[in-house]
């Protein structure tokens, strides 16, 4: 009799959890096959439930040979996903070259890179710049100060009038890279505990 319980709660358990695995194999295939063709990626489907799901078949993906385009959106999508692994990993290649992890953080929409970044807010003014070829590179802390202000304005996380902020600064100008600074340390608390609608302080307008 026991043994017989036993049977139907196992069945029951996996009846349970089919239909919830059918439904994010299906979303999973839904995304890859967008990856694949360079569609736009839609992930109104991705659910916590089928998150992490979507996330090893993205990975499992990467693993593949594929188009340019197509491995760049599997990694941003995964950002954008909040997946701490590929976070951090970009984030260790955006401290060594902007060029190969800053690019695709920065059209992310992920509000947990911030903290990745705002240290490099208070390097030497001069930290990281550089010639390349004819063009100047432009300091450490000014790329820093661009890309908070992009996740800042693409993360649906903070409330709309500092989204409206972070649009209307380029982030490149000395006196943008200073108001970040100052948002930095005014709401640090506040990004750090993942509070973001209280994120709220701004730096005054700069005198014209």
């Amino acid at each position: 009799m026991k043994q017989q319980l036993h049977s139907i709660i196992k069945i029951s358990v996996l009846a349970w959890l089919l239909p919830t695995t059918a439904v994010a194999q299906d979303v999973t295939n839904k995304i890859l096959n967008q990856l694949a063709h360079e569609e736009s990626i839609k992930i109104d489907d991705v659910t916590p439930e089928n998150k992490q799901q979507v996330i090893l078949g993205i990975k499992n993906f990467l693993k593949e040979k594929h188009a340019r385009g197509s491995m760049d959106d599997a990694m941003k999508l995964l950002v954008t996903l909040k997946d701490d692994e590929t976070i951090q990993k970009l984030v260790n290649q955006y401290h060594s070259d902007f060029s190969k992890g800053g690019d695709i953080l920065y059209f992310s929409a992920n509000s947990e890179i911030i903290p990745f970044v705002a240290s490099d807010l208070s390097l030497p003014k001069d930290a990281g710049r550089k010639l390349v070829g004819d063009i100047y590179v432009p300091p450490t802390r000014v790329w820093a100060a661009q890309l908070i202000l992009r996740c800042i304005a693409n993360s649906p996380d903070f409330p709309a009038q500092i989204q409206s902020w972070a649009r209307s600064s380029s982030g490149f100008e000395n006196d943008d890279w200073s108001r970040v600074q100052q948002w930095w340390i005014h709401n640090k608390d506040a990004v750090l505990a993942k509070r973001y609608q209280d994120a709220t302080w701004l730096p005054p307008i700069a005198a014209k």
